[in-house]
């Protein structure tokens, strides 16, 4: 396959996930003493920003912007092809899916109990957040929002979604039981 070189990670432990934008990995810092304890190669990815961790299913997704992010994140720096989410095993660092993008992904995070993954695709008119099931990873819903959407968060109590649409200034505020907007603010 495409990732036969991989070398299992081994984390069996309490660990944060770390992501390298320059050298395209995670560092794994084992929390008992807070010492890199693997490095996970995300195999040719370009510019991993953010990370999201399932604990249900023990897996970790990481936005792949194809952009350096790393001076902030303003508009108009060459994007390089190959934008995606990628998903990995959280103990063996194993990547188990790619989900192409189309457009730049921020960021991704798990909603139900990690049976679905939302992640939002920027646009400079209209951006949108989907919706994937996480069991066959078939995309569930396309939600449109405002313009430059920039981040994905959720509620602590997982009644909203919220998408930070950057271009317009605005945040839009997801209903998870309608996959509707609910209200822009």
């Amino acid at each position: 396959g495409a990732h036969d070189d991989h070398v299992d990670a081994n984390v069996n432990y309490a660990a944060a996930y770390v992501v390298n934008g320059y050298s395209n990995t995670l560092s794994v810092i084992r929390l008992s003493d807070f010492v890199e304890s693997a490095v996970i190669s995300l195999h040719g990815a370009q510019y991993p920003h953010h990370i999201a961790y399932d604990s249900v299913h023990n897996r970790l997704a990481v936005a792949i912007t194809g952009m350096d992010l790393s001076g902030g994140h303003e508009h108009g720096e060459v994007m390089i092809p190959g934008l995606k989410i990628m998903i990995l095993d959280a103990t063996s660092g194993r990547i188990e899916k790619e989900i192409a993008c189309e457009r730049m992904p921020h960021n991704a995070v798990f909603m139900r109990s990690g049976s679905e993954l939302w992640f939002g695709q920027a646009d400079s008119a209209r951006s949108e957040v989907l919706v994937y099931s996480t069991s066959d990873w078939t995309l569930l819903h396309s939600i449109p929002v405002g313009a430059g959407l920039s981040e994905v968060s959720v509620a602590a109590n997982n009644t909203y979604v919220f998408a930070a649409n950057t271009d317009d200034a605005t945040i839009s505020v997801i209903n998870p039981t309608s996959y509707s907007v609910s209200t822009t603010i």
